[in-house]
Parts: C-alpha cells; sequence; structure tokens
C-alpha cells in the first residue's frame, strides 16, 4: 500500500491545480489512503509510465451535498462506501489533457456492468464548476451529459426525503 499511495501522491504534487486543491481538496494527501485501502482507485498507464489516477466513491443520496457542497468537507472512510451511487471523487493526471482523458478511458473500459452511471465535478481554470454524467448505453458505450451542480443537489433532496417518507 505504502508504494501505491507514493506514486499517486507524487502525481497530486505535480497537479497544476494542487496548489488551489490542497485547501479545500475531497483528497487530500492524507486521504489517498482511504480509497486506497478500500481498493476505490484506478490508474492509467501511457509507455508503461504512470500518467494519472481516479478515486471513486459510492455516495449515498444524503451525502452529495457534502460531495458537491460549497463548504465541502474532506471524505471520511464511510463516506467512500455510503451508498450506491458512483462518483468519480478525483482525477490527478498532471503532465497532459490526454492524461485525464486516459483515466476517465480506464473508468469506461473497467466498470462492471451493473453500474449505468458515473458522476464527476468538472471544473475549469475561469471557477466553472458542473457535473459530467456518463450514462452507460451498450456494453461498452458511455454517454456524457453536462449538469448543473443545483439540478443534483435537488435531484439528491428529493431522493432524500423519499428515502425518509418511505423506509
Amino acid at each position: 500500500m505504502l508504494r501505491e499511495l507514493g506514486k499517486l501522491a507524487f502525481l497530486q504534487w505535480h497537479s497544476p491545480l494542487e496548489t488551489t486543491r490542497r485547501a479545500h481538496s475531497l483528497l487530500s494527501i492524507e486521504t489517498l489512503e482511504i480509497p486506497i485501502s478500500l481498493g476505490f482507485y484506478y490508474t492509467a498507464y501511457s509507455n508503461d509510465n504512470l500518467v494519472g489516477f481516479g478515486t471513486y466513491a459510492f455516495v449515498s443520496p444524503d451525502q452529495i451535498p457534502k460531495v458537491l457542497g460549497k463548504n465541502r468537507e474532506p471524505m471520511r472512510h464511510e463516506d467512500f462506501h455510503s451508498g450506491d451511487d458512483f462518483w468519480i471523487v478525483d482525477i490527478v493526471a498532471p503532465f497532459s489533457k490526454n492524461s485525464a482523458l486516459n483515466v476517465i478511458n480506464v473508468f469506461r473500459r473497467d466498470l462492471p456492468p451493473a453500474i449505468k452511471r458515473m458522476r464527476a465535478i468538472r471544473g475549469s481554470r475561469a471557477g466553472n464548476v458542473r457535473v459530467l454524467e456518463y450514462f452507460r448505453t451498450g456494453a461498452e458505450t458511455w454517454a456524457p451529459k453536462y449538469r448543473t451542480i443545483e439540478s443534483i443537489l435537488t435531484e439528491a433532496k428529493m431522493e432524500t426525503s423519499n428515502l425518509q417518507t418511505h423506509p
């Protein structure tokens, strides 16, 4: 596990977004241990070199505000497996945009067929944040769709209230 932690921390440290990410990241260096210990990560290689990684979680509707909210908190161990909703928590691919695409392609290729949807927070250098959803439309085909954070939070609130009224 230490070897994996070292490789992933190396990539995260070299991420150009890391300087702003350090203070409020869902995935700080201290919390890399959680997805590694759970096996909740994928790595991408190019020419036998590690070029990126992505971590994921299975989140319950009541945890989605914690993942997306303005006052995001670091995820705890139990948050990573609190439900059935598949979220890509973080993608770190510091050396090129193609490396980030390689990580996404690893997710699309290797996810079990039972997972029909995956979501990821997509930010830009301009500060725009939205959610990218991928829906499985075939055995190896995924269709992307962008959504606003507000629409995801509203949906999660409705799902949470439905769970509370229909136990």
